[in-house]
């Protein structure tokens, strides 16, 4: 849709839902791809969590179901994991740096290849060629683009915590004691519709806004490259 808007001047719902439907096993293939090394990149995180999980899983069960265990309780079930934790996740540290770094810089690499699937109508093997081609050949703009992006996220994220965390405090002290009343039930109900509103319109803005400036990099890349190649060709 962006390359709609840019080449016409205007794009629909349907194009977009047309392209998608012509582009979505390639596209679909592509992210498979590069979410398997992603994933076993981050191997040491996922086993922590599902660790932490299986260690904590009997006590949030039990304040689900609205039993509130004692301060005493509290200490035996979380000091003798977190000890462990503190000193595993010592350990593990650079593990789960060098997975989150490896990761981030795969999924810059997926924008650029399902850019040249859906603009360049390329196969897989060769949207994954092209995708490493020109990431590799624009490489400071690649990052440069994926670390303002992350950024913008982080201070929209502070941003949108702000009102959550003064909405959560009661939310969280009715939860914990099972001290439910009007008040704190209209307090969660308005949360749920922030959270919506966060989702829905903040994070639709974000989604289009990085989809844009990604689309429009590719094209500039492209048009650099093309430009290079026809200079080379004329000498």
């Amino acid at each position: 849709m962006v390359d709609d808007v840019d080449q016409k001047g205007s794009t629909s719902i349907q194009n977009g839902m047309n392209a998608g439907n012509q582009q979505a096993i390639p596209l679909t293939i592509v992210s498979f791809l590069f979410a398997i090394p992603k994933a076993l990149l981050n191997l040491p995180a996922i086993a922590v969590g599902i660790w932490l999980f299986s260690q904590f899983f009997d006590f949030y069960k039990d304040m689900l179901l609205g039993k509130t265990p004692s301060p005493e309780e509290v200490q035996t079930i979380f000091q003798p994991p977190m000890s462990n934790f503190l000193l595993g996740f010592a350990c593990i540290l650079p593990l789960i740096c060098i997975g989150g770094i490896s990761g981030w810089l795969l999924s810059l690499l997926n924008k650029v290849t399902a850019r040249s699937v859906v603009l360049e109508k390329r196969s897989v093997s060769e949207s994954i060629k092209r995708g490493w081609q020109i990431t590799r050949g624009n490489l400071g703009h690649v990052l440069l683009n994926g670390i303002v992006l992350v950024l913008l996220s982080i201070i929209f994220g502070w941003i949108a915590a702000i009102p959550a965390l003064i909405i959560w405090v009661p939310v969280a002290r009715a939860l914990l004691h099972q001290s439910w009343n009007t008040s704190t039930i209209i307090t969660a109900i308005v949360m749920g519709f922030y959270f919506l509103l966060v989702a829905i319109g903040i994070g639709g803005i974000l989604t289009s806004f990085n989809s844009v400036l990604w689309t429009k990099l590719y094209k500039a890349m492209i048009a650099k490259q093309n430009i290079i190649i026809a200079d080379g060709q004329a000498s």
